[in-house]
Parts: C-alpha cells; sequence; structure tokens
C-alpha cells in the first residue's frame, strides 16, 4: 500500500500528468462547410423567407418597398402592414395557395413556409437552420457536405454544431486534458467523465458518467474515494483514511475486509484481519477457544496422537493401577480399554464401563463383573501438534482420559 499525494488543481484524473483545459467552442462558425461565418435573421413581420420555395430571400422591391420578391423562385407578394398578399406564385411552388390569397405574415404565411421564427444560415455555403423555440436548431438546407456533417447530424443545439464543427462528436465535453485528450463536461462545480483513448488508471472505467464534484477529482484520481489522507493499494482498492495511530477502512474487494468497513485499528490489526486471523485484543480468547477446539479434536480421535499410523488409537500414556500397585501403560480405541504391566493385563469392551469418575490425576472406573472400581493414577501427556499456521501444544490429563472413556462408554450404550 501506498499514501498517495491528492493531485494538483485541474491535473487530469485518467493520466495524471495533463491539466484539465476549458475547450473553446465558437457558435459563430458553420459547422458544415467550417469556413464560414452563421448569421441569424429574424422571420416575422414581415417573413424573410419565401414560403413558397421556403428557401429563397424576400427583398423588398418598388419605390415604396411594398411588394416582396424571391430572388429564388420569383414569387411576389404585396405588402399592406403585416398583411401579405401572393400576386405571382412563381416556379415550383411548395403550396398549392393561389394567386391573390392573403393572410398575416406571421400566423398565416411563416406556418406555411415551413420555417421557423428564427432563421440560422452561412453567408459562405449558405446552409440554412431552423432554431426552435426549444432551442434545437435543425438543419434545413445546405448544397455541399464535404465533411459528411449532414449525413449525420439533423437537429442539435447551438453548443452541439459548434462541437461539429470542431471535428468533435456533439456530445463532446467542455473540459479537456492537454495531453491525453481525456473528455470532461463541467457543470460549475459538478464535473462528469465523458470519454478517454487510454485509461491507465481506469479512472474513466470507474466514474464514466458520474456527476462528481470538481474538487473530488484530486482524490478520486489517485483511489482515494473519502477525499482524505491515508493509505490505498492500487491492486484492490483497499482504502483507509488515517486517523492518527490508527486507519479506518473505507472501501475494499478483499473478501476478509468487507464486513469491516468504516471500522478503525491500527495496522497490525488489518494485516490480521486479511489472513483471517484474530485482531490483537481478541488474540487471547481467540487461541483459548481455539486450544479448546484443538482438546476436543485430539480427544475424539480427529487429530491422532497417540500413534499418528493407528489413527484408532486415541490414548496411550503411561499409568499406574492402584491396587494391587502395578505400573504400566494404559490404551484407549474406540471399542475397548487396554492396561498392561508385568503384574496386570486388562482388556474390556467400552460398553462394559458404568461410570468413569476423575479427581486430579486418579481415575475411577467401574465396570461390569467387578466387584470395586478399577483406580489408575495416569500421568499427563504433553501433545505437539504440528498445524499450518505453526504449532500448537496441549497437556492432556487424567480428566481428559476419564472424558474421552467416559464419551465412548455412552456411545456404545
Amino acid at each position: 500500500m501506498e499514501t498517495p499525494v491528492p493531485l494538483k488543481p485541474s491535473v487530469c484524473p485518467v493520466c495524471r500528468s495533463g491539466k484539465l483545459l476549458k475547450r473553446k467552442t465558437d457558435e459563430r462558425w458553420c459547422p458544415i462547410c467550417r469556413s464560414g461565418a452563421l448569421k441569424s435573421l429574424e422571420n416575422t413581420s414581415p417573413i424573410k423567407i419565401c414560403p413558397q420555395c421556403g428557401t429563397g430571400s424576400l427583398r423588398p422591391t418598388g419605390i415604396l418597398k411594398r411588394w416582396l420578391e424571391c430572388k429564388d423562385c420569383g414569387a411576389e407578394f404585396s405588402k399592406r402592414k403585416n398583411i401579405l398578399a401572393l400576386e405571382a406564385v412563381g416556379k415550383q411552388p411548395r403550396t398549392e395557395v393561389a394567386e391573390g390569397t392573403e393572410g398575416d405574415s406571421d400566423t398565416f404565411w411563416l406556418p406555411l413556409s415551413g420555417r421557423s421564427a428564427t432563421i440560422v444560415y452561412c453567408e459562405t455555403c449558405t446552409a440554412h437552420w431552423d432554431e426552435g423555440e426549444d432551442g434545437a436548431i435543425a438543419l434545413f438546407r445546405w448544397r455541399e457536405d464535404p465533411f459528411d456533417v449532414a449525413k449525420k447530424y439533423q437537429s442539435l443545439s447551438k453548443l452541439e454544431w459548434a462541437r461539429v464543427g470542431l471535428r468533435l462528436k456533439p456530445d463532446a465535453g467542455n473540459l479537456v486534458c492537454s495531453k491525453c485528450d481525456a473528455d470532461f463536461l463541467q457543470e460549475g462545480d459538478e464535473v462528469i467523465p465523458l470519454h478517454a483513448l487510454r485509461d491507465p488508471y481506469e479512472f474513466m472505467a470507474d466514474y464514466k458518467g458520474r456527476k462528481l464534484q470538481f474538487e473530488s477529482l484530486r482524490y478520486l484520481g489517485v483511489y482515494k474515494t473519502s477525499g482524505k489522507d491515508g493509505p490505498v493499494c492500487a491492486e484492490c482498492r483497499t482504502e483507509f483514511d488515517a486517523e492518527g495511530d490508527y486507519l479506518r477502512l473505507r472501501g475494499t474487494s478483499h473478501a476478509a475486509l468487507t464486513t469491516h468497513i468504516d471500522e478503525a485499528r491500527p495496522l497490525e490489526d488489518w494485516h490480521r484481519l486479511a489472513r483471517g486471523l484474530p485482531a490483537i485484543d481478541e488474540e487471547s480468547e481467540w487461541l483459548r477457544q481455539f486450544d479448546t477446539e484443538v482438546r476436543k479434536a485430539l480427544l475424539s480421535g480427529e487429530i491422532p496422537w497417540a500413534d499418528r499410523k493407528k489413527p484408532e488409537l486415541l490414548w496411550r500414556s503411561d499409568a499406574e493401577l492402584e491396587d494391587p500397585p502395578s505400573r504400566g501403560r494404559i490404551v484407549l480405541l474406540r471399542d475397548r480399554i487396554e492396561f498392561e504391566s508385568r503384574r496386570n493385563k486388562l482388556s474390556a469392551p467400552v460398553d462394559t464401563v458404568r461410570s468413569v469418575s476423575a479427581e486430579g490425576d486418579l481415575v475411577t472406573i467401574r465396570m461390569v463383573g467387578e466387584p470395586e472400581p478399577l483406580v489408575f493414577r495416569i500421568d499427563p501427556e504433553t501433545v505437539a501438534v504440528d498445524l499450518e499456521s505453526g504449532q500448537r501444544k496441549a497437556m492432556l490429563t487424567a480428566a481428559d482420559f476419564a472424558e474421552s472413556l467416559s464419551a465412548l462408554a455412552n456411545a456404545s450404550a
């Protein structure tokens, strides 16, 4: 893990070296020919575009300028205030309006023309757009399409047409990296990552299309989602906030740590938990429980210890029969108990055991066919168990022997 330094203000979080710059767009230039200037024309009171052909400009004629003539199709209108009367239909009219028809320029002739109240046009290539009330600008006419713009786009906003004029996609952002060309859209204090050709630190993979605080890019660009200083792993994205001598877990993909998010612990604890080990303050209790489980496994035979080549052998230790005194070895198998010394030899099925009790190092066994209980003094056995985590030792006593024998006797009853 490393403790990353937040990026400097405006440094690109995608490549971590370039600077995020405002993209310069100019809505005044034509996106079709990319050389001419765009102009706006108010197409009302009276209309400026001929309703008969929909493209030609109406030019005032006559001494009193009371006639309007289309320079494209030749249609003619007489004008009285805002009332226009069709005097000549012109060449190839788009409408079936007869000569002599009159109507208001804005309420009759403008809707009939199929054009908008505001026209945008290029002075160079004469391309025409209609500007709608919602701000969308629809391409209406073009003569040549050298950059195949008209084939791809029909209705865009002014800003989107300006981006197209810069050879960008309409949805390109207004921030761009000076080195890697990563694309962002900034809206006030918020920014949306849009696109990157290369994504070496997987920033776009994590945040593309998400609305982020611009200031947060400094930390998100170095894998810090909390906006605070602290170590982070670039591989598994395990992230901590430094709080004095403690580290607070903010995020991780490590399965063993996911249940501990938002907890504050010392670094050693986090290494322990990642390996499935107990925390520092839980170690003594964990070891006590662990040793208890190891002892159970030894007594049940799950971990063979008396003779690893004979797993059926559950116990073997030195012992002394109290009456008559005789020292030898006592053995416990799953189906019988045996004691052998120079003077005595005993072998009995475990289901003949009536009861077992232990006090200190003495074990008292009452058995079928024996008028008096058998009393053995059993020496403790220290057993070393080799585990993957290391070696653990357990001391097995007379009480453990009595517990094992009792469990076998009860199971066979």
